[in-house]
């Protein structure tokens, strides 16, 4: 694929520059449109990154339990708690 003539034509395939691990191999945007062609800025976020974020935005959590969620790895209870406060 990454050799293909028809999506080296239509750049299908970049090279993004990742802070971790230099140029990285990811999908352009598709489609392309000629007054809006988008772009690929980066090649995503750092793991648990927005972690403070949704727990204490989205969930609604203290500072003590957003980082024992944190620290356990309860991504799952993190999500049951907002489902919960949404639907409570």
């Amino acid at each position: 694929m990454l050799e293909d003539a028809h999506f080296k034509a239509r750049d299908a395939i970049i090279d993004v520059a990742d802070k971790h691990i230099g140029s990285m191999k990811m999908q352009n945007t598709f489609p392309k449109f000629s007054r809006t062609p988008g772009n690929v800025r980066w090649t995503g976020p750092d793991h648990g990154e927005h972690n403070e974020e949704v727990y204490k935005d989205l969930l609604g959590t203290d500072g003590r339990s957003d980082r024992r969620l944190q620290r356990k790895g309860h991504h799952l209870i993190a999500m049951r708690i907002q489902k919960e406060r949404h639907n409570g």
